[in-house]
Order: structure tokens, then C-alpha cells, then sequence
């Protein structure tokens, strides 16, 4: 595959990732990309979510912690 054809093409079919797969490759590769992209997806929003838990948590902290002399 060109670098052209990836350009005209921003979401390459499967097909044209491995072209010389089985329909079975085919398939079974497929699902193995979209179980892939879930798993980082998750990945993301956990990180996201732990993220913005700890800020909130540093912000509580740092607004009610008395100043030390």
C-alpha cells in the first residue's frame, strides 16, 4: 500500500491493510483491531477519570490545609 492510497483513504478497510488474507484471516484479524482499539479506549477513560479524581482531591486539599509558619 502507498502513501497515497493511506491518504486518499483515511480509514483503510482491512483489506487493504492485509491484502493477501483469508476471508477467515480477514475476519479474525478485524476483531482482533476492534478488541484492541476497546481495550486502549478503556485504558483512556480510566486514566481520564482517575486523572480528575486526583485533581479534585488536590484542589480540596490545598484549599482547606492551613498554612504552616
Amino acid at each position: 500500500m502507498t502513501s497515497r492510497q493511506l491518504n486518499e483513504n483515511k480509514h483503510p478497510a482491512i483489506e487493504q491493510i492485509y491484502p493477501d488474507y483469508s476471508r477467515k484471516e480477514l475476519a479474525e484479524a478485524e476483531d482482533t483491531v476492534k478488541r484492541y482499539v476497546n481495550l486502549v479506549w478503556r485504558i483512556y477513560k480510566r486514566l481520564r477519570s482517575e486523572r480528575s479524581k486526583n485533581l479534585t482531591k488536590e484542589v480540596l486539599n490545598a484549599r482547606f490545609k492551613r498554612p504552616r509558619f
